[in-house]
């Protein structure tokens, strides 16, 4: 007998970061910076593996094949700019791994990708892949996809697709920014994005338009914002991992952000490998006068357009979302994620709508009112697998978010950073929803059931994630130090 007559459709994860040293599922390297490793990630992935397909058996025994939930991966699933694309290749095969001996070949169908900002360049891959052999007519010379199409009928996810299906699992689509789920009706609608275009950091080239148009309230359909940004987003951040030594400098520069210096000296770091790679692209002469002119420009670009780097929303560590990013959440909603609701449903009034994104590497769950939707929205964030800081006691942690045949939501809590560094296990494992009220969610009614007849093994799973965050805040520091150490011996030129 089933433990709830819900059935899960989608299981939705983001932010594992693989490939990123600072993240919870990826190998930690020795301490003198070998390729040997300090400390591995298996134990915690098949700790997980092992909690989330029995939990998922549990919940629902024995499911047909074509009842099999899709896995959505909600972006920054691959850590292109903090990790290597060999690192964060080799990790995700690793975690796959873990899955299948854990039997997740039986519990999972199709997967599908939602690239982010980190693993960007998978998006553009796939893009360009998808052209191939089409005529103008098809419209496929686009940088976005329909959000509310069949996943069948949308781009192989490329890389990843080639991934899963060699270790056996189903293969995997693409939709990029956004995916949308809908009622038969359209009265009832859920929205996944990974997140990053809440962020004004993402929209530096639609801003920038809007300014050169006089018009900074400037709106952009989801076609439009991509268009303008995706150049912006792979040279930023998808791209460095594979840079060697400037990804290094990069990956360097980030860790001292993490560890608290002073944030007006990133800035001018991170200009100073901007203008690295703009002396590397452009046919400049070698001279002083020409390498002086790169790093003013480069400086100004990063001051006026990014402002105090530190400012990111993943690094404010103690509040669940700061008022920008709620107002370009808000935005967001009733702008392009309106705009492409109107445009592939025409006529849809939605009167409950749930958007669903990660980026933020904060799981919180809750309604917001946004402009336009007389309900406010269902909003859940799927929070992160990385350790962004040294500190505990801060509002990071894991989420995993699932959806139903029916469109009903919950979020499973998987692991929150400790409270301090002595803490046994971080915070229980948990299920959530936005509006306070599990019971009466039979989604959330079939996953508490499923997890609390489980609780051995999340239980070992919250220890091992304990662990893992206690080894890479050490990890941080360690980073940290031989920051230091460098600049003192360089004089702080490095």
């Amino acid at each position: 007998m089933h433990a709830s007559k819900s059935k899960i459709k989608y299981i939705c994860l983001s932010d594992l970061h693989l490939g990123s040293h600072s993240a919870l599922l990826t190998d930690t390297p020795a301490a003198d910076g070998t390729s040997g490793t300090g400390a591995s990630a298996g134990p915690l992935r098949d700790a997980f593996s092992a909690a989330l397909i029995k939990t998922l058996e549990t919940f629902d025994p024995a499911p047909q094949p074509e009842e099999l939930p899709f896995v959505v991966l909600l972006g920054d699933i691959f850590d292109l700019s903090l990790g290597t694309p060999k690192s964060s290749i080799q990790t995700f095969g690793a975690f796959l791994d873990s899955l299948m001996n854990a039997g997740a070949g039986d519990a999972f169908g199709p997967f599908i990708f939602l690239p982010g900002n980190h693993d960007h360049e998978l998006w553009t891959v796939t893009r360009f892949q998808d052209m191939i052999g089409a005529s103008e007519a098809d419209d496929k010379y686009v940088h976005t996809t329909p959000a509310f199409a069949d996943p069948q009928t949308q781009p192989a996810a490329a890389l990843m697709d080639r991934i899963l299906t060699d270790k056996g699992f189903k293969p995997a689509t693409t939709f990029y920014p956004n995916m949308g789920l809908r009622s038969d009706d359209n009265k009832r609608m859920v929205v996944l994005h990974h997140g990053h275009f809440v962020e004004s950091m993402y929209r530096v080239m639609s801003m920038l338009t809007s300014l050169l148009n006089g018009s900074p309230n400037i709106s952009f359909d989801a076609e439009t914002l991509e268009r303008l940004n995706s150049s912006w987003i792979d040279f930023i951040w998808s791209t460095d991992g594979d840079n060697g030594e400037l990804g290094t400098d990069i990956t360097r520069a980030f860790h001292a952000l993490m560890t608290g210096r002073q944030d007006l000296r990133f800035d001018h770091r991170l200009a100073h490998i901007l203008a690295e790679k703009l002396a590397a692209g452009l046919p400049l002469p070698h001279t002083a006068k020409a390498r002086t002119w790169t790093e003013n420009a480069a400086r100004a670009f990063v001051d006026s357009t990014l402002g105090n780097f530190s400012q990111m929303e993943r690094f404010s560590y103690h509040e669940t979302l700061g008022a920008d990013s709620l107002a370009g959440l808000k935005t967001y909603i009733s702008d392009t994620v309106q705009r492409q609701i109107s445009d592939e449903l025409p006529g849809a009034e939605v009167e409950d709508l749930t958007f669903i994104f990660g980026h933020t590497h904060k799981p919180f769950e809750t309604r917001v009112t946004v402009p336009g939707f007389a309900t406010p929205p269902a909003i859940y964030n799927t929070g992160g697998w990385d350790m962004d800081t040294p500190m505990f006691g801060t509002r990071l942690g894991g989420a995993a978010v699932f959806i139903d045949e029916d469109l009903n939501v919950a979020s499973l809590r998987v692991c929150d950073v400790p409270q301090q560094a002595d803490d046994a296990a971080p915070s229980r494992v948990r299920v959530v929803t936005a509006d306070g009220t599990p019971d009466k969610n039979p989604l959330a009614r079939g996953l508490q059931h499923a997890v609390s007849a489980n609780q051995s093994l999340w239980g070992a799973f919250s220890a091992k994630a304990a662990e893992a965050y206690r080894v890479k805040q050490a990890y941080i520091m360690e980073q940290h130090q031989t920051g230091n150490d460098r600049e003192n011996e360089t004089g702080g030129t490095s």
